[in-house]
């Protein structure tokens, strides 16, 4: 269910987005749509299985691009595969209709407040579906109750996180002994940025004022 999907070009060391839809409603000036979907103020959903294809390009670089979408998951709601598609064909979905890379959030679950779900990377020609690395590269992911990425792991990533109770970042920690503190004013001075932070594996602090 995306809420959100915005797409932009390099352009001067920068990415400028050439199209930003909210998809509460499906343009079919801007999308094919492939499958079954229906469009609304949560942006879009399929009982069983659709895709939204761009039909615009970017001017300067028509196959690299960067895709950034929002998954509203509700508390409780459980399964189904969530993906953004790059370089597809006008005839791409899921799973193994026409040609696309497709970066999946496959089967999110949710346990006793937190969210996980595996993170995979598939490719298609023709039908055809192979993982271009026999490896997940992130194989689970774990949310908290306000959306907050908890945890990440797989074969490139080790990584959890703690937060304070005004949702702020307190903890960093991961793969090549990475342990990072961040603290933060006192309770009613507390404007959202960071006091100091602090390497806890070289001793290192770094205030801010």
């Amino acid at each position: 269910m995306a809420a959100l999907l915005a797409c932009g070009q390099l352009a001067h060391a920068a990415y400028t987005p050439y199209l930003n839809d909210p998809l509460t409603s499906i343009n079919p000036t801007n999308w094919y749509q492939n499958g079954t979907l229906s469009a609304g103020a949560a942006g879009i959903t399929s009982a069983t299985s659709g895709a939204l294809i761009s039909r615009l390009s970017p001017s300067t670089t028509p196959n690299d691009y960067l895709a950034q979408a929002t998954i509203n998951l509700p508390s409780g709601t459980n399964g189904g595969n969530h993906g953004i598609m790059f370089r597809a064909t006008t005839n791409a979905q899921a799973p193994s209709t026409g040609s696309f890379y497709l970066l999946e959030l496959q089967n999110p679950t949710w346990t006793g407040g937190a969210c996980s779900a595996g993170l995979v990377l598939q490719k298609s020609v023709s039908g055809t579906v192979t993982t271009p690395t026999s490896t997940d590269l992130v194989s689970t992911i774990t949310y908290g109750p306000a959306g907050e990425l908890v945890s990440m792991s797989g074969s490139s990533v080790g990584e959890s996180r703690t937060y304070n109770s005004m949702g702020q970042l307190t903890q960093l920690t991961g793969l090549s002994g990475v342990n990072i503190k961040y603290n933060y004013p006192a309770a009613g001075a507390n404007n959202g940025q960071i006091a100091s932070q602090q390497d806890l594996v070289s001793g290192e602090t770094i205030s801010y004022t």
